[in-house]
């Protein structure tokens, strides 16, 4: 009833979350990587924190303060290998890995420039089949690039097919950004 009600006010139609909050599914690694560090580097890209141990109220600030203070974070779904009450990894890469890769996009966003991606973090991208070379384009620019979803161009089609569309905003994105060259 509220999801109609919203919908009728918005003047659309369609699933409650698209419209009302531009949700994106998150349909692969690949896609919840770029996205988690793009979520992740947010205070950073505002000015409001200088390092990931300084961007308060993000994931990555957490999973830090609980490895550098042996706390438990409940909260925040494990990464990689690791654990918590039978809850599996939510990447296939480690927490290390992924302190790493953020860090490094960090700098790079904040230099303004592309630069040349350290030899630990290419396997890494290679592992994902992400395109090194779009990987900065695709952090910087992820709000914009995708709509809907996110992931790699066959996932985003195959949920253009489920939701009876023809494609869907970001599809080239898709395709770009989550493809090993």
């Amino acid at each position: 009833f509220v999801a109609r009600m919203a919908n009728r006010e918005d003047g659309c139609k369609g699933r409650f979350w698209e419209g009302r909050f531009n949700c994106q599914v998150l349909l692969d690694d690949s896609a919840l990587l770029a996205c988690m560090a793009y979520v992740d580097l947010n205070p950073i890209r505002a000015g409001v924190a200088e390092t990931p141990e300084d961007s308060q109220y993000t994931g990555i600030y957490d999973r830090i303060q609980a490895r550098t203070s042996g706390r438990d974070e409940t909260w925040v779904c494990p990464i990689g290998e690791e654990y918590h009450k039978g809850q599996p990894g939510v990447l296939s890469l480690g927490l290390d890995d992924y302190l790493s890769l953020v860090d490094w996009t960090g700098r790079e966003i904040r230099l303004g420039k592309r630069g040349a991606i350290p030899a630990h973090l290419s396997d890494i991208l290679d592992r994902i089949a992400i395109n090194q070379a779009r990987w900065l384009d695709t952090v910087q620019e992820y709000g914009g690039l995708f709509h809907r979803a996110a992931g790699r161009m066959e996932a985003m089609m195959d949920m253009a097919r489920l939701l009876g569309k023809r494609w869907l905003g970001g599809i080239r994105a898709g395709e770009t950004a989550f493809s090993a060259v």
